[in-house]
């Protein structure tokens, strides 16, 4: 049995890690995730998955969910999710934050079921974002590095801090839910809200974010969430420009936005997870992206080289004497 499971832990291939990867990153995923966040074909996303439960680099559970029916009304059902188990976390290694040169390794997590459809949620914004071409990553990730910590006998302090905010009166750090880098070296804290909060809870985070000059996007389920989230960025003296896209509310100086959000839809057979409407084409947010569409994320599609040694025919040989 060792034998066997170090001949697969050798032959993970890219697509099985940057699976990995994502589930170490956002905990739960999808096979629609798994999909969307690689661009891989549904099938060659279910192959891979099948090695990854296999070799036990990865785990499947049915967990409670809200997803959208094929009408686009939200209702509770339940799902199959995967998560990276230790020995898959270990296989892949370290990888960088998004935004800064810090590498990191996290330990993977087996949520509480209470908290799966906020991971999921989670989860299809990292999906959304990463197919508009940004580089996407997640709170657990930025949490390790910039959590504060004792140092010798002294105090708690933050070693680091790139991502996550001090609020007043607050013990310890705010980390984002997920966090995006624009093409452009642009830093956005993402924040998915699905049950309403405080004005001034909301205005706390919002002016804590503005303090330190982190764009920030708010996604938001309901309608209550919505006009709280509103207050409490005209609390914190947010004002409000023109909309780059319908249902996108940008701030005048576009550092904060405000957008609805939807889970993603209850799908069936595997080829379904790349079905049409799975994830909007619109850029999220209104961002300048800088792609006219999704971006097309094909580079797990390349296959094995057969022969290196062979020569198109049109390229001219060249005879080495």
């Amino acid at each position: 049995m060792t034998r066997t499971d170090d001949t697969r832990a050798l032959a993970l291939t890219p697509l099985d890690r940057e699976l990995v990867l994502f589930l170490a990153r956002f905990t739960y995923g999808r096979g629609a995730h798994l999909v969307g966040w690689t661009g891989a074909s549904p099938d060659g996303v279910r192959k891979s998955i099948r090695r990854l439960l296999e070799g036990r680099f990865i785990a499947r559970e049915t967990v409670a969910a809200d997803l959208r029916d094929s009408q686009g009304h939200i209702r509770s059902t339940t799902t199959t999710v995967y998560r990276a188990t230790k020995r898959g976390a270990n296989q892949i290694g370290r990888w960088r934050i998004p935004g800064t040169e810090l590498t990191v390794h996290v330990e993977p997590l087996k949520p509480s079921t209470t908290m799966a459809n906020h991971i999921l949620g989670v989860a299809d914004l990292a999906v959304w974002y990463r197919r508009h071409g940004l580089d996407v990553g997640g709170e657990r990730e930025v949490l390790s590095v910039e959590k504060p910590t004792v140092i010798g006998v002294g105090a708690k302090r933050q070693l680091v801090s790139h991502w996550t905010i001090s609020i007043p009166g607050k013990v310890g750090v705010h980390p984002p839910d997920a966090v995006a880098v624009g093409q452009d070296g642009s830093m956005w804290a993402l924040e998915l809200e699905r049950t309403r909060k405080t004005v001034q809870e909301y205005s706390d985070v919002i002016a804590a974010y503005r303090a330190v000059g982190i764009g920030q996007v708010w996604h938001v389920l309901g309608r209550t969430t919505a006009e709280a989230l509103w207050a409490g960025a005209a609390l914190a003296g947010v004002r409000w420009g023109p909309s780059p896209y319908p249902g996108a509310n940008v701030s005048t100086d576009g550092l904060v936005r405000l957008q609805g959000w939807a889970p993603s839809r209850s799908l069936g057979r595997t080829s379904s997870w790349a079905a049409a409407g799975m994830w909007p084409t619109s850029s999220p947010a209104g961002l300048p992206v800088g792609v006219t569409g999704p971006v097309v994320l094909d580079a797990w599609r390349q296959g094995t080289v057969v022969d290196p040694d062979a020569v198109a025919l049109w390229e001219p040989l060249k005879m080495v004497a």
